[in-house]
């Protein structure tokens, strides 16, 4: 995702591990590479995300009321 002058790319995680994300200049320069407190909830389909301003915004299902509960997480 672009957000600002920034590149970001969510990468997949192991099992019980949080996902690696890569923060690069839209010129393709490596600024730095970490891994944000989240967990992933499916290895096979991620939930409709985006980012912006060094947050990630993700939409999760919430199973007790078949709704919808934004999950707001600071990229650190």
């Amino acid at each position: 995702f672009i957000s600002g002058e920034r590149l970001y790319i969510l990468a997949y995680s192991q099992p019980g591990r949080h996902p690696e994300c890569v923060e690069m200049t839209l010129k393709g320069r490596l600024l730095r590479r970490f891994f944000p407190a989240i967990e992933e909830v499916s290895p096979i389909r991620l939930p409709p995300y985006t980012i912006h301003r060094n947050h990630l915004y993700r939409l999760l299902e919430d199973s007790e009321d078949d709704g919808w509960i934004l999950d707001i997480a600071r990229l650190e």
